[in-house]
């Protein structure tokens, strides 16, 4: 077989394996965190895990970018990412919403998500997040990127897996 006929079987192939697939940075056989797209389909950020996630466990990170170039991976390694993490889950009158947190050298990025309740009426609230960037070294600043539409993935396995917020608060 020649090298151009190798190459278009192996494209089309990843094709057919993508069909059906949501865009996300999260590899094939990692779960979804939390996954949108910014800036009108432009940017995505993904949270990824592999598939076992515990405590002790597995692997944590944090991706930016587009599928064909991924600009920040949080933590660069696998190893030990759970305690690069905090966590925060709130409920209210109104929904319930959570946020995975992380130092990155002057910044503090806080990926969030919040879901409504179901209206007395039957009409779901549904689910919004995004990003904020926060500079929390030297001349503060914050910078917040909406999701495009809802946010997807498994955010809430999160609780008792990550540091409590807490422990971030104490350590600025």
């Amino acid at each position: 077989m020649n090298t151009t006929f190798k190459t278009v079987v192996v494209f089309f192939l990843l094709l057919i394996a993508s069909v059906g697939q949501a865009e996300t940075l999260c590899r094939i056989s990692e779960k979804v965190i939390f996954n949108c797209s910014l800036h009108n389909g432009k940017k995505l950020v993904s949270v990824c895990s592999s598939e076992k996630l515990t405590k002790d466990d597995g692997y944590l990170q944090y991706r930016f970018g587009t599928i064909l170039k991924t600009e920040l991976v949080y933590p660069s390694t696998t190893k030990g990412t759970q305690a690069q993490f905090f966590w925060r889950y709130m409920r209210g009158s109104e929904g319930s919403g959570g946020d995975l947190s992380f130092k990155n050298h002057a910044y503090l990025y806080t990926v969030g998500r919040a879901d409504a309740y179901e209206k007395a009426n039957g009409v779901s609230g549904g689910a919004s997040g995004g990003v904020t960037i926060s500079k929390i070294v030297g001349a503060h600043s914050q910078h917040y990127l909406k999701c495009d539409g809802m946010p997807e993935g498994d955010f809430y396995i999160l609780e008792g897996i990550v540091k409590d917020e807490t422990e971030l608060i104490n350590s600025r």
